[in-house]
């Protein structure tokens, strides 16, 4: 396989860190306007090899294969 990942789409996804949606939920319940109404937290979007890329420099082979 040549160290690549085999059919791993070009696909990305948006991110945001748990800390931060925990900040969110905090200030909608000292906030009454934000009662009922729904909102979307998110940072950065990046595709699911550069993730893979991370966790692999992060962890290696730890926790199985992820990426090279």
């Amino acid at each position: 396989m040549m160290g690549k990942i085999p059919k791993l789409p070009k696909i990305s996804n948006a991110l945001v860190d748990v800390r931060d949606v925990a900040e969110a939920h905090l200030n909608a319940i000292k906030v009454p306007e934000a009662a009922g109404k729904r909102y979307l937290l998110t940072t950065e979007t990046h595709y699911y090899v550069e993730i893979g890329q991370w966790l692999h420099a992060k962890h290696g082979d730890k926790y199985g294969k992820v990426c090279t």
